[in-house]
């Protein structure tokens, strides 16, 4: 089974997206700010690499920016592609944070289940 990092502050955005990729098949971890996902993520060197994380960029104690930079900085951990998920506007300064891609606010469930079936396919 793919697993996948929600990284979302808004509790219900979070748990939308989530029901709706667990009943695709995926397995789905949450959290809600970057210093969370870190440690999840962290975590997840032991057991299952996430093949995509989803990534908001503004939230509260750790913004989706500086999480994206501090797993860059991590060899074991840089791989994992990250897309954003992100109401903002500007996009241009976070060019150098490598990201796959970018869904903007609001979207509809296909944009992200047919990223998915792009880049995590599930094995049925």
């Amino acid at each position: 089974m793919a697993m996948l990092i929600i990284v979302e502050d808004d509790h219900l955005i979070r748990k939308s997206i989530q029901m709706l990729l667990e009943l695709e098949g995926y397995e789905i971890h949450g959290a809600e700010n970057g210093q969370e996902a870190l440690t999840l993520l962290e975590r997840c060197r032991t057991s299952k690499t996430p093949c995509l994380i989803l990534l908001d960029l503004m939230m509260p104690v750790m913004d989706g920016a500086e999480f994206r930079r501090r797993q860059l900085e991590d060899p074991e951990l840089r791989d994992v592609p990250v897309v954003f998920i992100t109401g903002k506007g500007d996009l241009r300064d976070l060019a150098e944070l490598r990201p796959l891609g970018v869904i903007r606010k609001p979207f509809k469930p296909d944009v992200i289940l047919n990223l998915l079936r792009e880049h995590c396919p599930l094995k049925r």
